[in-house]
């Protein structure tokens, strides 16, 4: 679990980093529909990454809820 925790949130950051690029370069090039259209795919993949994660945090924060309850 931790491990796909930390998977999630590389890929993320990756594309949150892609998603800043590819805004950049849209302020230049806005009529680039192959860019526009990447832009729209990877903000899709990001939503999909990031319930996945928010799935994996509450999981954690579950399970140190319940390691604290024990002591």
């Amino acid at each position: 679990m931790t491990h796909d925790y930390y998977r999630l949130l590389g890929e993320l950051q990756t594309i949150d980093f892609f998603l800043a690029e590819i805004n950049m370069y849209l302020d230049s090039h806005p009529q680039d529909a192959t860019a526009l259209e990447r832009q729209q795919q990877y903000q899709r993949i990001r939503q999909e990454l990031d319930r996945e994660y928010q799935g994996c945090i509450r999981l954690l924060h579950s399970a140190q809820q319940q390691l604290a309850a024990k002591k």
